[in-house]
């Protein structure tokens, strides 16, 4: 089970799970396409929906959380 960031451990949760993403004090459901590491942080490669438009982002694992 993960913690409150979306790294379990020191591995991320798996690809195609339901998060939870952080942003402006809100949380906004997305759906995790992949990850990447970077300077020691994971970032995860996630997908939401926005007027009707889906948006690819990269999002730091500490703002994920499984939904």
């Amino acid at each position: 089970v993960a913690g409150t960031d979306g790294v379990e451990g020191d591995r991320p949760l798996p690809a195609g799970a339901h998060v939870w993403v952080r942003t402006d004090g809100k949380e906004a459901p997305g759906l995790l396409a992949g990850w990447r590491q970077g300077a020691g942080d994971w970032w995860g490669r996630v997908v939401t929906v926005t007027d009707g438009q889906s948006i690819e982002t990269l999002v730091r694992a500490d703002l994920l959380r499984k939904a």
